[in-house]
């Protein structure tokens, strides 16, 4: 089988400092994890990585510790040890996520994808070592292959998922950019330093038979870890005391050679990045805090940060600062962020329902005065049709997990056997992979790509989903291949594509759909038949270009356009493409 994995660099093995005594390092060990203990009595303790999802609150950034069943401490105290430490967006420029992250690792109890994830890599070699009758020979060739392959790997993939999902996880919350100099990525590999006895006897034994003992990666035997880098190497001497510090406050102390880590929050530098949604996601679940309590609960620091970012929020009214019980000032978030409210402000509710498609024009301005998508909430659903143009090449997506993963079992299992059958003739090819936003490279993807590059780090990519010629339906995010063939709802068992639409709208608890498809295409005919009402769709509006001559290139022009202009927020009644095309609305639901 091909060795995958990079090997071990020496320089990352070195012979001076001398490895660390056992007293020494049973005493960090015993520090390590009290500041792990005090992480889940803050945080509300471990979750199971089987029963989590995405419609948990989950930092954007942040560093995963693994707990496996059965692995308990034995040197350094009681309790469950860690077996593998984990981060993600180590690039300059990535929008991976936490949850993203995650979602690669748990997979679904059908399948997964190993290639995506070198944890569920180790633990599948593991498997098969266990259970010879489960070995392929492909396990971990290459970063794609085609579905044949796949489909040879779905069995070991399920048993793989179905060891992951029995494990704890518990996350740190750093918050800064992304980048191979990341705070996070100090956190990663010296926890993983610690906790490896790759280099020493170990502390902390695994128990005797521990899966990752029948791995064939001696980092993963020697090291006790499911981890294949850092095993090796040296802990830094400032580690602990920053990791406590990050802990307690979420405020690190200088970290010796790293440089500082600010980005921009509502114009203002500030140390860490994504702090305005952190701060938006802890209201959502727990109203009326004040900036002490928020900056614990939403793990910003310093408080100042808070106060400023809150300020800054009120100014753009998406919160109010008032005196709450106690006589001190409480946040309050406004109706645009709070759960079950729509993104596109009171848009959809006003515009007429009548079974033909309405002019926006008509649209009140008082009551609906721009159709808005600058702050789209994890409610809105966004859906697209795909292009007939492909961009070449291959991208690695480590935005995790697919569109099969958000699906129940028997459904998912449904759409792949529907996309096997049409990938014939579709001339599919997925010796090369790409996210879709970026694979589809039409007149439509191309005059959006900026705006949908700088919605990156919000939900908004993360909830946009494309009607595909070859595989009927896959998130933005999704990596696909390359393919020759248009939407035709008739290559698809009937009511499939609908119900995988409803179910996923369901699954992620979707209120608000905005479809900008052109009216006379199969995308809108699939669309009319989804039973919104009964997927928990409170307003699903369609919007399509006005008919025109060269439609092939105006139209999606026209939604390209659109879609940019709604999500700078600027979206109007009296809206007008380049090429002059008006849009037309129509309430489905």
């Amino acid at each position: 089988m091909p060795e995958l994995l990079p090997p071990l660099d020496p320089r990352a093995v070195p012979q001076s400092p001398s490895p660390p005594s056992p007293v020494d390092l049973k005493s960090d060990l015993i520090r390590f994890y009290r500041s792990l203990d005090r992480l889940a009595e803050k945080d509300g303790g471990t979750r199971e990585l089987g029963s989590a999802d995405g419609r948990m609150i989950w930092p954007r950034h942040g560093v995963y510790f693994f707990f496996e069943p059965g692995e308990s401490r034995s040197g350094s105290g009681s309790g469950h040890r860690v077996v593998r430490v984990g981060t993600h967006a180590l690039k300059v420029g990535s929008g991976s996520t936490l949850w993203g992250r995650l979602a690669q690792h748990r997979g679904a109890i059908s399948g997964g994808n190993h290639r995506g994830s070198v944890f569920r890599q180790l633990v599948g070699l593991a498997i098969a070592n266990r259970h010879p009758e489960l070995h392929v020979s492909t396990w971990g060739s290459g970063t794609s292959a085609p579905p044949q392959v796949t489909e040879q790997e779905r069995e070991l993939e399920a048993r793989v998922s179905a060891v992951l999902a029995k494990m704890q996880v518990l996350w740190l919350a750093v918050g800064d950019e992304p980048g191979p100099q990341s705070l996070r990525g100090f956190i990663e590999r010296n926890s993983i330093a610690l906790l490896s006895s790759y280099r020493h006897p170990a502390i902390d034994p695994a128990s005797p038979d521990w899966l990752g003992y029948r791995c064939p990666r001696e980092r993963v035997t020697k090291s006790g870890l499911w981890n294949s880098n850092h095993v090796g190497e040296v802990v830094d001497p400032t580690f602990l005391d920053v990791l406590e510090q990050l802990v307690e406050s979420g405020a690190p102390l200088p970290v010796s050679g790293e440089a500082k880590h600010q980005t921009t929050v509502d114009g203002r530098r500030v140390r860490t990045g994504g702090n305005a949604d952190l701060i938006i996601a802890a209201l959502q679940r727990w109203s009326d805090l004040d900036d002490d309590e928020l900056a614990q609960r939403a793990g910003v620091s310093p408080r100042q940060q808070v106060n400023i970012v809150c300020r800054r929020l009120e100014q753009r009214g998406l919160l109010k600062r008032l005196i709450g019980s106690r006589g001190k000032i409480v946040n309050r978030l406004t109706g645009i962020h709070q759960p079950g409210t729509s993104a596109i402000p009171s848009g959809p509710p006003s515009l007429p329902t009548k079974s033909a498609p309405v002019a926006v024009k008509a649209i009140s301005t008082r009551a609906n005065p721009a159709i808005s998508l600058a702050s789209a909430s994890p409610d809105t659903l966004i859906i697209l049709p795909c292009s007939g143009r492909k961009a070449d090449g291959s991208e690695s997506s480590d935005d995790g997990g697919t569109l099969l993963a958000e699906l129940p079992d028997i459904l998912a299992s449904r759409l792949s056997a529907a996309r096997r059958a049409v990938a014939g003739i579709a001339h599919l090819d997925e010796s090369t992979l790409m996210p879709a936003w970026h694979r589809y490279n039409g007149t439509l993807y191309q005059t959006a790509r900026l705006a949908l590059e700088l919605s990156r780090d919000t939900c908004l990519l993360q909830h946009i989903l494309i009607l595909s010629g070859a595989y009927g339906i896959v998130r933005a995010v999704d990596p696909i291949g390359t393919y020759d063939l248009a939407m035709e709802e008739n290559r698809w068992p009937p009511g499939l594509l609908q119900e995988v639409i409803e179910t996923y709208a369901r699954r992620l608890n979707i209120h608000h759909v905005l479809a900008v498809v052109s009216e006379t295409t199969g995308y809108a005919r699939i669309l009319r038949k989804v039973a919104w009402r009964r997927a928990g769709v409170s307003d699903a509006l369609l919007l399509t270009p006005e008919a025109s001559t060269g439609a092939m290139v105006k139209a999606p022009r026209a939604i390209g356009e659109a879609l940019v202009t709604m999500m700078a927020g600027g979206f109007d009644p009296s809206w007008r493409s380049s090429d002059g095309l008006q849009m037309f609305a129509q309430q489905l639901a």
